[in-house]
């Protein structure tokens, strides 16, 4: 019985998981890119969604 449960828990945690991995390394290489002017738009996007909470929700929702 376990071994089922764990079956059909397991592929939306996968899921969950790599979609997660996937947003990280988006926000990486958004914070390491070479021109100023793109580090500057996305420190401000980030900034402006840590003050605004309806923005962070209607960005960062699942």
């Amino acid at each position: 019985m376990g071994s089922r449960a764990l079956h059909d828990c397991l592929p939306p945690h996968l899921k969950n998981g790599f979609a997660a991995v996937r947003a990280a390394t988006l926000y990486l290489r958004l914070a390491t890119l070479r021109s100023r002017t793109l580090r500057a738009a996305a420190r401000t996007f980030f900034r402006l969604c840590g003050a605004l909470p309806a923005l962070r929700r209607a960005v960062f929702a699942d």
